[in-house]
């Protein structure tokens, strides 16, 4: 059915310009553009987010990552990127060098890797775009900006201004149900194929940006999907003035096509038949009405029902009780979940030695089980190249099911025990169910991957059965309680308790002398500790243990363990992270796994690093199978300001490391306005990174970021010094 298009209001812009300085870095240049609003016409907008607020409005937001190309008088080009900082809308970028005079840099956004080629620059419209509710992830729109020259070496208290544009189009969709015949339904998705290539990956002259002209876009595919993150319903969705919304970037021109919306029940179709002109930087709207769309009714899965336990299912061949259900499968793979007689259910998406995106659900039969209350869940599972976290493409998910036979939303459960990913050793993992024994539920195995990596998944020995629940503690919060060395005596500080099956929790301390602990009742699986010093900080640091059970009055949990932390008065003047047995706080064979290293008192957090189980003085990370992001965290705020944090390589892949970043910042996740970002150029020896804000109380993360490489063990660290 034809549809009608509508030229809309362009998008406003809404970012600021920084009066704020910035301070030099020793040996690295910090040098920041402001994003120039007044520059800049309302059809040329800056974005992450968009709103849907009138006018609507287009931002960035703190920690998106500008890409810039810095282009020499020699035209020698190096790759960098900038970060963005909402708060006063600025672009800085960190350079190993100065931007000498002569210079031109060149922007573009979003950054995904290292550019250097600033007259054919890759760029990329996604052909699977992602929406929140009715916000739309904008980082579907690339940008380009006006290059800047710069006629005199500038300085870290210098400022240029960058002016950018959108070089795609902004469909926004809007689909109601004229004639209240759907409102049971909610919206996945809407696809556009198109007449011509609107999406996919291109590449642009950045040299040519002049604010006026745009080139034609060279787009690679004619079909975009825009989804939502969660089933968005139709109810109410009635007319025009009150319909779904949901957007969509594509390269500028004209096309003809096809709509396609899928609801959870439905497709809905229309033909755009008469040719329509997308222009770059606008808005067009589309009015969906579903009463004029050719309407398929989708073909809900016949799932079996289990009515008894125990229920197992070794999942070597297909027996009709579970069902695939493929969520994304641009690439049209013949089978994504297969049945194995020696693996059991097998996922990939790796075929003819290719990566494929793509994303697909195993789902179990539907378990409606009368008099059962505590149940559980128990497979056998592993797999080899996925990308990490495992937790982001080895999903386990649930839904209830209604008596009226309607499903609710998948949740995502957590799996207590992952496959290493370096070999096919299985591993049993074991999930509680009890949550959801008094009603139906359903179960699936939540595949997915990338073209940069597409793991195998291998499931076997599936089975839901009653059993007898022991006390259990699920979580203590904080695991670490710290006295400040002139917190006086007295202070008191709490940690929360999570336990389950349990009628008490109890704690003791191994230092009575200097602490003392005392635990509230148990109400609603919650309990409190209160943890007191019973004396002033002595000159050196006190560490004690406490130990919490629970109880049902029968059965004792295992111990889960908080540690106490009274910091001396004497302060350490530097603080070094060196490697072996002693500071290990683990045996690590692999480069996926977090652990800890502790040196005289003080510890850090290692994620993806290798110590060869203990034999090597030094460690490594990088991966021959997968990319990954090996961190260096302190597990506790540095008490001194610290000016320097020098890192010892002593061999390095430079090929294959993406980026190397400190951040630093007072709280332990790294998310206040005023962290710290260092961006820094790693190579073989002492590389010494510059604070530029020494703080007292903070916390040091150091980040690699490897690509996949031919080897693993890419980055060799045998130092670390704060000082």
């Amino acid at each position: 059915m034809p549809i009608a298009l509508v030229a809309a209001a362009s998008m406003t812009f809404s970012c600021s310009k920084s009066e704020n300085a910035s301070t030099a870095l020793e040996g690295e240049h910090v040098y920041v553009f402001n994003v120039n609003r007044e520059s800049l016409s309302a059809d040329d907008e800056t974005k992450a987010v968009f709103s849907t607020d009138s006018p609507m409005t287009v931002k960035f937001e703190s920690g998106d990552k500008a890409g810039v190309i810095v282009v020499d008088e020699n035209s020698s080009a190096t790759g960098n990127y900038g970060t963005i900082n909402a708060d006063d809308q600025t672009t800085q970028i960190y350079v190993s060098s100065s931007i000498a005079s002569g210079s031109t840099v060149y922007f573009y956004y979003p950054y995904a890797s290292k550019q250097t080629a600033y007259a054919a620059c890759p760029l990329n419209i996604p052909t699977y775009q992602t929406s929140d509710s009715e916000d739309f992830d904008a980082d579907a729109m690339p940008l380009v900006a006006k290059p800047v020259s710069i006629d005199e070496e500038l300085t870290a208290s210098e400022y240029k201004d960058v002016s950018y544009y959108n070089l795609g189009s902004v469909v926004k969709f809007m689909i109601y149900d004229g004639n209240s015949a759907y409102a049971e339904e909610s919206v996945k998705s809407i696809s556009f194929t198109a007449s011509g290539n609107i999406a996919g990956d291109f590449t642009y002259d950045l040299s040519s940006v002049d604010g006026e002209t745009f080139s034609d876009i060279t787009a690679s595919e004619a079909t975009v999907e825009s989804a939502f993150n969660e089933l968005v319903s139709l109810d109410g969705k009635t007319s025009k003035t009150s319909p779904v919304t949901i957007y969509m970037v594509v390269a500028p021109g004209k096309y003809t096509g096809t709509f396609k919306v899928t609801t959870d029940k439905a497709v809905y179709e229309w033909e755009l038949t008469t040719e329509k002109t997308f222009q770059r930087s606008k808005k067009k709207n589309a009015y969906l009405n579903l009463a004029t769309a050719t309407r398929t009714a989708q073909e809900l899965a016949d799932y079996k029902t289990v009515t008894e336990l125990p229920y197992t299912n070794a999942l070597t061949s297909d027996d009709g009780y579970f069902k695939i259900e493929n969520q994304s499968n641009e690439s049209n793979l013949d089978a994504i979940w297969t049945f194995t007689s020696s693996y059991g259910a097998k996922a990939t998406a790796y075929v003819n030695k290719t990566n494929y995106a793509a994303e697909s659900y195993l789902v179990s039969p539907i378990f409606d089980i009368d008099g059962v209350s505590n149940i559980k869940l128990t497979f056998e599972h592993a797999g080899r190249y996925f990308a990490t976290p495992l937790s982001t493409y080895a999903k386990l998910l649930v839904r209830t099911v209604g008596d009226d036979g309607t499903y609710g939303d998948w949740t995502e459960l957590t799996i207590d025990n992952y496959f290493g990913n370096t070999s096919w050793t299985y591993v049993t993992a074991t999930v509680d169910l009890s949550d959801y024994a008094s009603g139906a539920f359903q179960l699936a195995f939540d595949y997915s991957s990338t073209t940069s990596a597409a793991g195998t998944w291998e499931i076997k020995n599936f089975s839901i059965a009653e059993f007898d629940p022991e006390p259990v503690i699920e979580s203590v919060d904080p695991e670490t309680i710290t006295f400040a060395s002139d917190d006086a005596a007295g202070t008191e500080y709490t940690v929360k308790v999570n336990a389950k099956y349990a009628t008490a929790v109890d704690a003791t301390i191994d230092d009575e002398e200097n602490f003392s602990v005392s635990v509230s009742d148990l109400t609603d699986g919650v309990a409190t500790i209160t943890v007191k010093n019973l004396n002033e900080a002595a000159e050196k640091k006190r560490t004690a243990t406490i130990s919490v059970t629970a109880t049902d009055g029968t059965n004792t949990s295992d111990a889960t363990t908080v540690s106490v932390v009274q910091e001396g008065t004497a302060v350490a003047s530097s603080y070094t992270l060196t490697f072996s047995s002693t500071t290990n706080g683990k045996s690590i064979g692999s480069y996926t796994a977090t652990w800890t290293a502790t040196c005289n008192d003080f510890t850090w957090n290692l994620a993806n690093f290798n110590n060869n189980s203990n034999k090597w003085e030094y460690v490594k990370c990088g991966s021959k199978n997968f990319a990954s992001v090996a961190t260096i965290t302190t597990a506790s705020a540095i008490p001194i300001a610290i000016s320097t944090v020098t890192v010892t390589i002593d061999a390095i892949t430079t090929s294959s490391v993406n980026s190397t970043t400190l951040y630093v910042d007072t709280t332990s996740d790294f998310s206040s306005s005023a962290c710290q970002t260092v961006t820094f150029t790693a190579a073989k020896g002492e590389n010494a990174i510059t604070v530029p804000t020494p703080t007292a109380n903070c916390y040091y993360k150091l980040e690699f970021d490897c690509a996949q490489a031919s080897s693993n063990g890419i980055i060799q660290i045998s130092k670390v010094v704060y000082e």
